[in-house]
This record gives C-alpha cells, sequence and structure tokens, in this order.
C-alpha cells in the first residue's frame, strides 16, 4: 500500500515537473515569436522609410549601389 502511494507521489511530482517545464517552454517561444514580429515590424519601417527617401536621380549620381555603377 505504502509503494503504491509512494509510486503515485513520484508519478504527481513528475506530471507536475513535466507541465511546469512545458509551459516554461511554450512562454520562451511565444517570446521568441513576438520578438521576431517586433523585429519584422520595425525592418519594414526601416525599409518603407528608406523607400519614401530614395531617390534614383541621386542614386545614380553617387554610384554607390551596385547597380548604378557603370561597368564598362
Amino acid at each position: 500500500m505504502e509503494g503504491k502511494i509512494e509510486r503515485e507521489n513520484r508519478e504527481r511530482r513528475w506530471q507536475h515537473d513535466r507541465e511546469k517545464t512545458m509551459a516554461t517552454n511554450r512562454e520562451r517561444e511565444a517570446e521568441q515569436d513576438l520578438d521576431i514580429r517586433k523585429k519584422q515590424i520595425r525592418d519594414r519601417e526601416i525599409m518603407a522609410r528608406k523607400l519614401a527617401e530614395w531617390d534614383d536621380d541621386i542614386e545614380a549620381d553617387r554610384s554607390q549601389k551596385e547597380y548604378y555603377i557603370t561597368k564598362t
């Protein structure tokens, strides 16, 4: 009888630890997903700003970007 109770207690503790670990993993994944979404939004904003300020004529005069460098 005591062996059965002890085994059930061990099993309960193991289950509790397992659930706690799974919850921690879910929280970490949710935070990582949020960080990824924030980075994507930030990257989109940066690109939108660059494109809004982009001027082909100025870039062609500078010839700094590979696209605008004349190859002879």
